[in-house]
Parts: C-alpha cells; structure tokens; sequence
C-alpha cells in the first residue's frame, strides 16, 4: 500500500512538472561561450569589451564566469535581468578585474548569441576584434603561422573544458610544407585554465623556412578546448620599432568557397594579404576572383586567376602583386576564391582554410579575419555608437547576381530608429560609417544629441549579400564578420 502512495506521489508530481514546463515553456537550455583573451591581459595593458545579442527574437539572460590563467574563477556576474530580444549587451573591464588576474571567460544564457570581443593596448596603440563561438573541439588548426620571426610574431590562447572535471593534455604541431607533421611539445591543462604560447619564441621548431601552419591538440578524452590565434607585425626603421595587431578565431572550418570583402576608408589605405592552406593530402586547385573598379569608372569589373596548392602545404598572396593580379589596379571591392581536385566542372570541392590580413599603410595598423564561407538574404549586427570607436559596415552582393537589401537599426525597445534600402548589382558593395549613421538618426528622429551605445541592425533582402564590420580606434581597427543566414529555406 505505501508503495502504491508513493508510485501515485511521483506520478502526480510528474504530471505537475510537466504541467509546469507546458506553461513554462521547454527546461531552459545553458548555452556556454568559452573565451580565452588572445593576449595576457593580467598585466593592465589590455582592455576588452564584450558585445552581444540573442540570434532570435526572444527575450535573453546573460550571466559571465571568470577564470584566472590557472583556471581558478575570479568573476562570476550574474544579472537577474532578463534583456528583451533588442538589447545589446555590454560588459566592459573594470580596473579591480586585472588585480584578479583575469584571463578567459565565460558567457552563459539560456538562448543562443551571436557576439563580438574588442580588445584594446593604449600602452601598443591596437585593437583586437574576435567573434564569439560555442566551438569546442579537440583540435584547432591555425590556419598561417609567419615563418619570418624577425618581422612577425603568432600566438595561439586557448582554455581548457573538462566534461570531468579532470585536467587534459593539450599539444601542438606544426606543417613544414612537405606534407607531414613535427611535433613541437605537450601541457598539461587545468580546467578552465589559459594556456598562451608563441611558436618560435616559447615554442622552439625546426625548419623555421618552411613552416606554415600548425594545430592544436587534445590528447586527453573528455577534454576539448577554444581558441584564438593572434598576429603581431613588428616594425623596425628610422623612425623606432612599432608594432601591428590583429587576431582571428580558432575552431572554424574550411570552406571550398569563400569572400573577403575589401574595404575601404577616405583616411586610410591598405594592403591585401592573404595566407590559403590546404590541410588535406591531395593538390588542391585554386580559382581567385577579384571584383574591381578600375581607375576613374563607376564599371565592376571582375578578374580570374587560377593556382595550385599542394599536399598540407600553404601559399601567400598580396593582390596588386606578381602572387596576385598584378596587372589590376583601382578600387578592391572583395576577393573570392573556389577551391577543388580535378576539373572544376567535376565539382569535386576541396575545403581549405583562408586568412584575410588587411594592413594599413599610411597608418601602421593590422586586422584579420576568415574567409566569409558562406551567404544569405538575413543577416543581424550591430554598432556601436561610442567616441572612442569608429565602426565601418560592409555590405555586398554576393557573386554576380544583383540584391535589394533592406537594412533597420532598432532602439532597446524595437522601435526602428533607422530605415534604409539599398540595391546592388552583382559585386557592388556599400559601406556606412557609425558617424554617418549616427548623424541620419539624430536628424531622422529630431534628438536633441547624437545617439549613444550599443544598437542592432537587421538586414533582409531578395538576394544573396555578405557583410564585413571594422573597427577602428586611434590608429588601428579590428575586423568581424557578423553573422548571416538563409531567412528561408531553399529548396
């Protein structure tokens, strides 16, 4: 008879918990960001801002664990509010946090985020600019490591996740261009625990000619990792020794077909460097795709160059140059690129990984980011309206096919504060400065100031686009790709 009561209990308290959870809607599911400081940031120097937004229309809540370079948790911030679906959070450094020696974070919320990390050294004069991801995996590839250490320096930091609680060994290997691996060294890694190495400097290799890129692996189940990669350019004249920096995320994929938008700016000039791996053991044929406007014409044209990349091999290019279209000359407006075996009517793809670093030249500067793999006719970001930044937003239309794109900048609440469309033909591509934009919106709705913070931009359209978002600060920016997708299914 009691077992009978307590069966009934339980039966009735699980017809209570689902009663519950049918109001309630489905248990609240943690999504987690990991996110190890690509630099040491315990000594000051460094400062960072962490932006970001719910990838759907829903209300969101937010909290952030810190972690020491130890692993030990030093922050933990916890807000009961709950964000509505047009709110950008913002969570800047504070002083008292470098006395905690914080290293790596967290971000925990119940809906899945799209979001972005700047950092910044007043003491260096750059700025850094990663995405955020929840990619965990036991092996990261850094897709270009600069074998010439007088003149470039490449760290990878990455934080240790144990499902155990146990702590894992994490090691890293190098490519030397001839199809085959050499193993470089081996750390035992805390949970949580930061681990930052320089290949070269705290690294020794072998072969230093020929290295190109490298991985780095978890030897240890249950274990995984996330990371970054950043780059240093070291400059050495008359003038004294001056530093670039730029940093990129660790963890994506490699894609057969990518872009790079290319921007450009009335105060700043670039040069176009591009590292494309091949990490598989076949030859890889390369197509490159440049779309343009020559000298004094309004006209997009575009360039084809093919090459061939060897077995785990790597090549460099810099556009304008013998490695790539040499003969062009004008406005870039993007690079694509299409990677495969064989004949390219065979269609047999072949990913690889591309890295975009975009250095300034009248100003001594650097950024970095993947190749955009891939396109959409939705796309969300945001931009922030701060006197210390200046934001650039890309938009172009992808491949040959022209786009109408809307695009809507909303206040907190929803309203929108902003509405513009724009069409574009095959190749072309708009860019907004946050000055002008800040400008249109404080005419547009008669505010009495300039608007301040952090707002969201949605994009729609009836062809396919990508974006490009940089920032600048003094004299360095920082480049992300902000997230798009398919607002519908095809079919």
């Amino acid at each position: 008879m009691k077992s009978k009561s307590l069966k009934l209990t339980i039966i009735l308290l699980m017809a209570l918990t689902g009663i519950s959870h049918a109001m309630e809607g489905e248990d609240p599911v943690d999504h987690r960001y990991y996110i190890p400081f690509a630099e040491n940031t315990f000594s000051g120097d460094w400062q960072f801002r962490l932006e970001v937004g719910p990838r759907s229309n829903t209300a969101y809540h937010v909290s952030i664990l810190g972690y020491d370079r130890d692993g030990d948790q030093v922050v933990a911030f916890n807000p009961l509010t709950a964000y509505g679906p047009f709110h950008v959070f913002t969570w800047e450094t504070a002083p008292s946090m470098f006395d905690k020696r914080l290293q790596s974070i967290v971000v925990v919320s119940d809906q899945e985020l799209d979001g972005v990390l700047w950092m910044w050294n007043d003491v260096l004069g750059v700025v850094n600019g990663v995405s955020i991801t929840n990619t965990l995996s036991d092996r990261l590839i850094m897709p270009h490591i600069p074998s010439n250490f007088f003149s470039w320096r490449s760290n990878f930091a990455v934080m240790g996740v144990s499902h155990n609680n146990l702590p894992g060994r994490v090691s890293f290997g190098y490519s030397n261009n001839r199809s085959f691996f050499e193993d470089a060294g081996s750390w035992v890694l805390e949970p949580n625990a930061h681990l930052l190495r320089t290949p070269f400097y705290s690294i020794l290799l072998s072969d230093a000619d020929t290295v190109t890129w490298g991985d780095v692996s978890v030897e240890t189940p249950d274990f995984q990792i996330a990371g970054f990669q950043s780059f240093l350019k070291i400059i050495n004249d008359d003038s004294g020794i001056d530093v670039q920096s730029a940093a990129l995320e660790l963890g994506q994929e490699p894609v057969s077909e990518g872009t790079f938008l290319l921007s450009q700016h009335e105060n700043w000039t670039f040069t176009e460097m591009f590292a494309f791996t091949n990490p598989g053991l076949e030859t890889v044929r390369i197509d490159y795709q440049l779309t343009y406007r020559e000298p004094g014409s309004e006209k997009i044209s575009t360039a084809i160059q093919t090459e061939s990349i060897g077995s785990m091999a790597r090549v460099n290019k810099i556009i304008g140059t013998s490695s790539l279209f040499p003969e062009i000359q004008g406005e870039y407006l993007a690079l694509r690129y299409r990677s495969y075996i064989g004949n390219p009517d065979d269609k047999v793809t072949a990913p690889i990984y591309a890295t975009h670093l975009q250095s300034g030249d009248n100003v001594i500067s650097l950024g970095a980011h993947a190749a955009v793999g891939n396109k959409g006719n939705a796309g969300s970001t945001w931009i922030t309206f701060d006197e210390r930044f200046e934001t650039l937003l890309d938009v172009s239309a992808f491949g040959e096919d022209a786009a109408t794109v809307d695009m809507v900048i909303s206040d907190r609440n929803g309203q929108s504060m902003l509405v513009r469309q724009f069409k574009l033909a095959g190749g072309e591509k708009v860019s907004f400065l946050s000055g002008q934009l800040s400008t249109l919106i404080e005419e547009s709705l008669q505010l009495e100031g300039p608007p301040t913070g952090a707002f969201r931009i949605d994009f729609s359209g009836n062809g396919n686009f990508v974006t490009k978002s940089t920032l600048f600060r003094g004299d360095d920016f920082a480049v992300v790709n902000p997230p798009i997708w398919f607002a519908k299914p095809e079919f």
